[in-house]
């Protein structure tokens, strides 16, 4: 929903994307499950949309910093 408020040349900035490292096990069956998948699909869309450059700067739980083109 943020996508179309941001101007190109814009930034997307999030906290906490990595999720103490959770969000990179593939099936993570822990207590936080449902936690950790929510994290999943708020990143997934950002990462495939080719109209921002994204990335994770892996600085304790990870902020994710998409510019829009």
């Amino acid at each position: 929903m943020a996508k179309h408020r941001i101007r190109p040349g814009g930034l997307y900035i999030a906290d906490n994307v990595l999720w103490h490292g959770r969000v990179a096990i593939k099936n993570c069956q822990d207590v936080e499950y449902d936690s950790t998948e929510a994290i999943v699909e708020h990143n997934r869309p950002i990462f495939t949309d080719l109209d921002f450059d994204t990335f994770i700067n892996p600085t304790r739980d990870g902020v994710i910093v998409a510019r829009k083109k």
